[in-house]
């Protein structure tokens, strides 16, 4: 199985700020933001060569 890997810390303060900003009135829209994250690839993944 082939996973991709973020920093969950990162993600979670992202998400608590915006909802915070959300809360606190800003009707400001935050749009998609972009969290950098490895492809992990597991066991059970098997490389195809051309």
């Amino acid at each position: 199985m082939t996973t991709y890997e973020i920093d969950e810390n990162l993600l979670a303060r992202i998400s608590v700020n915006s909802l915070l900003k959300k809360i606190k009135g800003n009707s400001k829209r935050f749009g998609i933001r972009m969290v950098d994250g490895i492809i992990k690839e597991g066991n059970t993944v098997k490389r195809r060569d051309r």
